[in-house]
């Protein structure tokens, strides 16, 4: 059968704790694990420690109550926590 889901969440610039720019390409790339409560989202124009150098950010998700707001968990980029 087709599944439909029953909640929708924007998760964009203006998310408490998530800062984009138009350029930064944010959601390219998606990725949930096996429990569905991490969320791991691409932004290949993200400019943290150079031009387009790109990031990951891990999102949580409450699987209890999927309308809750999501909770930023960490920003991975180049020049964050010795990434390099």
């Amino acid at each position: 059968g087709r599944y439909s889901p029953v909640f929708q969440r924007k998760i964009a610039s203006g998310t408490p704790g998530l800062t984009l720019s138009n350029n930064h390409f944010f959601g390219i790339s998606v990725d949930l694990n096996g429990a569905g409560n991490i969320l791991a989202v691409g932004a290949t124009g993200d400019d943290t420690e150079g031009t387009d150098r790109g990031a990951v950010h891990i999102i949580g998700l409450n699987t209890s109550n999927l309308s809750a707001a999501p909770t930023i968990h960490k920003k991975l980029a180049s020049g964050v926590d010795g990434i390099t």
